[in-house]
């Protein structure tokens, strides 16, 4: 008589629970494109600096066992997410993101440890909704700011970590 009701009881606590995440234990980056030339184009390009920035993301990340990479539809979003993205042999997925609350409910649902590259009016927003801090607004000429989201049962825990351009004698 008592495993029935055992059983009936931790249902209704399995159905009743919120919906924190999916997965124990794993860690969603996020981050604002790197440094993006100044023309009048409405999808620049990212500069040599932005570009150097890419590469020594996807070094400083390479190790994270991120399993999935998501980039708005922007050529310097894409760009900066390149390079980590052949590293590891996966593709950017694109996300929307005028669709942040959508985005953030699927992200939490989802497995594996992700990188998602953003925009400064979008990173610190996505955080927020992740159940991360947004570490306030992000400067149009900041660009070097990595939101490390770490997930674990019951908590988030908020790091602000920092990118900067690799160096020129690294690429040779």
């Amino acid at each position: 008589m008592k495993s029935p009701l055992l059983a009936m009881l931790l249902m209704f606590l399995t159905i009743s629970a919120p919906e924190v995440c999916a997965e124990v234990n794993r860690t969603i980056y996020l981050l604002r494109h790197a440094e993006k030339q100044t023309d009048e184009s409405k999808d620049p390009l990212l500069t040599v600096m932005g570009q150097r920035r890419a590469l020594n993301i996807a070094k400083m990340l390479k190790n994270r066992n991120i399993s999935t990479i998501y980039s708005s539809d922007f050529n310097r979003t894409k760009q900066t997410a390149q390079p980590l993205a052949e590293l590891l042999g996966l593709t950017v997925t694109i996300y929307d993101p005028a669709k942040l609350e959508i985005f953030a409910k699927q992200l939490l649902r989802s497995q594996g440890n992700l990188l998602i590259v953003g925009h400064s009016n979008t990173t610190p927003g996505l955080a927020s909704l992740l159940g991360g801090e947004d570490f306030g607004e992000i400067d149009h000429l900041e660009y070097h700011r990595v939101y490390q989201l770490s997930f674990d049962s019951k908590t988030v825990k908020s790091e602000l970590l920092f990118s900067k351009p690799i160096q020129t004698e690294y690429l040779k």
